[in-house]
């Protein structure tokens, strides 16, 4: 199988996005209880993300939020909140939206 993942310094990139609205944040639960395992959704930047040249990591946040929910959200506003080490072996932009 080939590798899709994009590697930056050694770490695999990816995104995570918080979706905020009236003061309340979205978050999701993966089948085992929100007091259990709960997650800022979130997904790997891809190599075909880098096309073109263009902004590989906004690239990367608007096909994970098409994919997560089946191209259901449309962004219509975003903030970069900064990046985040996550157990040393990736590296997650992080955004709200």
């Amino acid at each position: 199988m080939t590798n899709t993942k994009s590697y930056k310094n050694g770490l695999i990139e990816g995104v995570v996005f918080c979706f905020y609205k009236d003061n309340k944040v979205l978050l999701e639960d993966r089948g085992k209880g929100f007091n259990v395992e709960t997650f800022f959704t979130n997904g790997t930047i891809e190599i075909k993300d880098k096309r073109n040249n263009s902004d590989y990591i906004t690239n990367a946040l608007y096909r994970e939020v098409s994919e997560e929910f089946s191209d259901k959200i449309n962004i219509l506003e975003k903030a970069f909140l900064g990046g985040l080490l996550f157990q040393k072996s990736m590296f997650y932009f992080m955004f709200l939206l």
